[in-house]
């Protein structure tokens, strides 16, 4: 049996990861750093390697998958109005947010 806690905090954390790598892509008042999206992807992909470990690949993939789906279908009512200020105070509520490993 995993440990829930544990993959809802991998999993939060792979959204927050998308979430500021698209803000800092598509974001309008954020001009995007190719660094600051690489490291965004790369903590994405250090957490997905974690959650394979506790719940197996194909889980895993599953779960990342309906994560990132569900980023996607809560920006969608809004259209390209991201609120860039939520987006903010999120990840600075999140003190494992800014390092893939705290």
């Amino acid at each position: 049996m995993h440990n829930n806690s544990e993959v809802a905090e991998l999993l939060e954390n792979i959204r927050l990861s998308y979430e500021a790598a698209h803000a800092a892509l598509y974001g309008p008042a954020i001009v995007g750093r190719h660094e600051f999206i690489s490291r965004k992807m790369e903590c994405m992909q250090q957490d997905h390697e974690k959650l394979q470990t506790i719940v197996g690949k194909r889980v895993a993939i599953k779960l990342v998958a309906e994560t990132l789906e569900n980023v996607e279908e809560v920006r969608k009512p809004q259209g390209e109005h991201h609120d860039e200020k939520d987006a903010v105070s999120r990840r600075s509520a999140n003190p494992t947010y800014s390092d893939c490993d705290g």
